[in-house]
């Protein structure tokens, strides 16, 4: 019985070894799977703080997009406004070089025959007078 007794505590013991070791491995089971769980909660706050930054940095780049749209218009706006200008600018420049001020020739009266002394004084004297005298009043 002894040899009975002998092998049943082998046994048993076996059994305690067995049994410690798989109570170790769930052990170690059960903190690889809490790690994980903590790992996966940090990794869902991250992308919850992505996500947030994402949309942020969307509406400011959509922004952003808006105003230099709105500054490219007025760009292109000033630009053309600005070579109409200088087109103008230009075109008058042209025209006033083809239509140069010419003053007329002024002839002298020694050189205009009796006729014309005749015709001239006679357009002067239809001319009203202009004169003013001291107080403010024409003659």
């Amino acid at each position: 019985m002894s040899d009975t007794n002998g092998k049943l505590s082998n046994t048993s013991d076996a059994l305690h070894e067995t049994a410690a070791r798989g109570v170790e491995a769930i052990h170690a089971i059960v903190q690889q799977r809490d790690e994980l769980l903590a790992s996966y909660t940090r990794a869902q706050a991250d992308l919850a703080l992505y996500k947030e930054r994402n949309t942020q940095l969307d509406m400011r780049l959509s922004q952003a997009t808006a105003e230099r749209d709105h500054y490219m218009r007025y760009c292109t706006e000033l630009t053309t406004r600005l070579t109409n200008i200088q087109v103008l600018i230009s075109t008058t420049v042209e025209e006033a070089k083809r239509a140069a001020y010419k003053p007329t020739r002024v002839v002298k009266q020694s050189q205009l025959d009796a006729a014309d002394q005749q015709q001239l004084e006679q357009l002067i004297a239809k001319l009203p007078n202009n004169t003013t005298s001291d107080n403010g009043q024409t003659s």
